[in-house]
């Protein structure tokens, strides 16, 4: 029997890096501040937050959303991609990209628990880069999404 090695585990805080390609992907957990408990923020000093991600294989990889009106297409994708009707949703509550800094919005429409959905997404790993782009897709049909997670 081959002995598991709790110090390199230890040291090692990452699960397996996710597989490229199309998949279905769910948010399994959102970080708004780092170790240090310092929120997360850009350059021009909006708000972010970490989405981590896992597959069927529970893979995982991460991505970082900047919460501002001019990034917040990247979030509207993701949305879009859980749920056809999510944004028109959120606009209609009068919700914007930052108050998706706040720990209950963000879990509200992100998390599976809550109405965040299981969503196909294509994992590309550029070129020279350690961390995938994640690209979101509306599935064409629910059928081809394989089977549920």
């Amino acid at each position: 029997m081959a002995e598991y090695d709790w110090e390199a585990a230890a040291e090692n805080n990452r699960s397996d890096k996710m597989r490229p390609g199309k998949q279905k992907l769910m948010v399994k957990k959102i970080r708004f501040q780092d170790r240090d408990g310092i929120r997360y923020e850009s350059k021009s000093q909006h708000p972010q937050i970490l989405l981590i991600y896992h597959n069927e294989h529970d893979e995982e990889c991460t991505d970082m959303m900047t919460l501002s009106d001019k990034a917040a297409w990247t979030l509207a994708r993701l949305l879009s991609a859980m749920d056809t009707d999510a944004n028109a949703q959120l606009k209609k509550l009068g919700v914007t990209p930052a108050d998706f800094a706040a720990r209950e919005v963000a879990e509200q429409w992100l998390l599976p628990q809550n109405q965040g959905a299981a969503f196909m997404a294509d994992v590309v790993y550029p070129e020279g880069k350690e961390y995938p782009d994640i690209i979101p897709f509306k599935a064409v049909d629910a059928a081809d999404d394989g089977p549920p997670m």
